[in-house]
């Protein structure tokens, strides 16, 4: 009889067999119908379908069952060490990412080191922490980690936006506007990065700087209330006063349908950049693509079979 487990095999979770004896399966008391031309003898007992055949059916049957648990325990077996490590990373990882999206962020920093001390190399470990205490207001820890994983990461728009997002919550626009331009270097599509982009134009009263950050965001997401209002603030500084005022209109009239976008100050509310970074359990680092060292042949397992009739 097979009984059910759970083990790991090419990273990702499969069904590992176990063999009980075949006394508890829920039919051992009635008659197989395994091998060959045993399966005609459908009222036959074991001991008449032991003469027919000149291998048991039951011990047939196991042996095929050893078998198919020797090749499932080899080729699952292979590279469980570092994999295990690195999926138990991933595992606390995640499980931050869920702590921050009930906007538990204490709780989440704890998930995300803990995913660090599993593997110190998990690098968007460090991203996601310091998206967490970004959000706990714990600003020079958040600053210290997007600094090492803008280090490890140099090609990651994540650790320049979340370094942006604290110089402007510490009031040093020279410093946000900076990291916000190494963004839009690397994404020049990102509409959270032009609507910040904008809004530090627009404070410093760079209105032509501003609208040109905010039409490209427009086209882009035409239902983004943060957008229309600030293009027609900008608009409307700017002297372009019947533009500005449409925009501003537009910004009024999508603040009341359900499905516009607008930008705050809390978690999932500053754009995709500010968003921890959640493993699908598809990264490279997990699949494990070897061929495994398990082989296959074929093989009677079975026995011949009896072409004399039934009596």
């Amino acid at each position: 009889m097979i009984a059910k487990g759970r083990t790991r095999c090419f990273g990702v979770s499969v069904t590992k067999l176990r063999l009980k004896p075949l006394s508890e399966a829920p039919w051992a008391s009635e008659s197989s119908l395994l091998g060959g031309r045993c399966a005609a003898a459908k009222t036959a007992s074991k001991a008449s379908l032991a003469k027919t055949c000149s291998i048991s059916p039951e011990h047939g049957f196991r042996r095929c069952l050893v078998c198919l648990a020797i090749v499932i325990q080899a080729a699952c077996g292979r590279g469980s060490g570092k994999s295990d490590t690195r999926e138990r990373a991933y595992r606390a990882n995640n499980r931050g990412v869920a702590q921050l999206e009930q906007l538990k962020y204490t709780d989440a920093a704890g998930a995300f080191r803990e995913a660090l001390q599993i593997d110190g190399s998990l690098t968007i470990a460090h991203i996601n922490l310091s998206i967490a205490l970004f959000y706990a207001q714990d600003l020079a820890g958040a600053e210290r980690e997007a600094t090492e994983a803008a280090r490890l990461l140099p090609s990651a728009p994540h650790p320049p936006y979340i370094l942006g997002l604290i110089a402007r919550a510490e009031n040093r626009p020279s410093d946000a506007l900076r990291e916000f331009e190494r963004v839009h270097q690397i994404d020049a599509a990102d509409v959270g990065t032009s609507i910040n982009l904008a809004q530090i134009h627009l404070e410093a009263r760079r209105y032509a700087e501003a609208i040109a950050a905010l039409r490209p965001a427009a086209a882009v997401e035409p239902y983004n209330v943060t957008v229309a209002y600030n293009l027609g603030l900008a608009l409307t500084r700017s002297g372009q006063l019947d533009e500005g005022r449409r925009m501003l209109d537009r910004a009024q009239a999508l603040r009341s349908i359900a499905s516009a976008l607008t930008y705050g100050t809390g978690y999932l509310e500053q754009g995709r950049y500010a968003e921890a970074i959640a493993s699908t359990g598809a990264e490279p680092d997990l699949v494990d693509t070897s061929v495994p060292s398990a082989a296959f042949t074929p093989a009677a397992i079975g026995p011949p079979a009896d072409r004399s009739p039934l009596v």
